[in-house]
């Protein structure tokens, strides 16, 4: 029998009787997992799952806690281990991590990610209907940064492709993991991937959601564009990168192309935007993402959820400085209060 016929022949000798049929389950679940039939595995974990009494429950999720808690203080301890430059040992610990992590493979069926901010979720579903739709789940452990931490000690041991693997498995776990992908591209760089990073980087634009992440964008896509002599769009890229944050390194690479091509001057701002489009380069934050932000507020503000409305109209109002936010959180504060007042 295959996979689905086997899940099928389970499903016939249910009773319905909870007792009766946890009993056979579990039977059923100690045969497959010996035989390391890992899809019906999971098949009979949930359907155990669904019939325990609210204090089986409550036991599991008491245990499942009491892991994910001795987890992240292991990984407290391989971040100060790294911090420390005691490179073997921290990467011992998140192997450790990472292997224990990857054995719980019945999370990777239904829509888990490691999303380490609402936003970033937001961004990756677009809209709250895709949301909905999408039925996304959060892993209860920080995969994305085991992943980044390993990769900054393969790094240190000088083996970036290693380094480079650890973060496009990251991906895959948060594919809107802004620092891993800038990060990405930077060991890209050092494979001499030149072209991957600069694609990579473009990626970031897309969905950048802090300054500070559109102006390390900037940085090192200038910085791509200054080795390839194109100087115009270069210097466009360092000036827009010291707009979101100012960075002494933004005013060196200006300074060593002037040394190179001469002064390259722009007649104002509408000179650099079409510098922009003459190279199909974002200028400035992504419409997309102002648009996925916009459209959950409204749908927080919709669900009286104000701390998500709130949290996501600062963050609208840091990348735009747009005072139409600033009246966007008095009237959240205003909803809030009257909120309170009917409860």
């Amino acid at each position: 029998m295959n996979n689905k016929e086997i899940i099928e022949d389970i499903k016939k000798h249910l009773t319905g009787i909870n007792q009766v049929d946890i009993k056979y389950l579990n039977e059923q679940l100690k045969k497959y997992s010996k035989e390391k039939n890992d899809e019906v595995v999971y098949e009979i974990f949930t359907m155990i799952y669904k019939r325990l009494d609210p204090e089986a429950l409550q036991k599991i999720h008491s245990q499942v806690e009491s892991v994910q808690a001795k987890r992240i203080a292991e990984f407290t301890e391989a971040i100060k281990l790294y911090n420390n430059k005691e490179y073997a040992k921290s990467k011992e610990i998140l192997l450790k991590l990472i292997d224990l992590f990857e054995k719980q493979f019945y999370m990777q069926k239904l829509n888990y990610y490691d999303f380490g901010e609402k936003i970033e979720g937001f961004i990756f579903c677009e809209t709250p209907a895709k949301m909905d739709k999408m039925n996304i789940k959060f892993y209860p452990e920080p995969i994305t940064r085991y992943l980044y931490y390993l990769a900054k000690i393969h790094h240190e041991e000088n083996d970036d492709s290693l380094a480079a693997i650890d973060l496009e498995k990251s991906l895959a776990y948060n594919p809107r993991c802004i620092g891993n992908m800038l990060y990405l591209s930077i060991i890209y760089n050092n494979l001499n991937k030149n072209e991957e990073a600069f694609e990579l980087l473009k990626e970031v634009l897309k969905y950048a959601y802090r300054k500070e992440q559109l102006a390390s964008a900037y940085h090192l896509i200038g910085r791509y564009y200054q080795e390839n002599q194109k100087y115009d769009i270069a210097i466009g890229c360092f000036l827009i990168s010291n707009y979101y944050f100012e960075n002494e390194d933004n005013y060196n690479a200006i300074m060593e192309i002037t040394k190179v091509a001469g002064v390259i001057h722009f007649n104002g701002a509408d000179d650099i935007v079409n510098t922009f489009k003459k190279y199909n380069l974002q200028h400035g934050v992504s419409e997309r993402v102002i648009f996925t932000i916009n459209d959950f507020i409204e749908n927080s503000i919709d669900k009286m959820n104000y701390d998500t409305a709130e949290y996501l109209t600062k963050l609208a109002f840091e990348l735009t400085n747009n005072n139409k936010y600033k009246v966007q959180l008095m009237k959240i504060k205003a909803l809030r209060g009257v909120k309170n007042e009917t409860r």
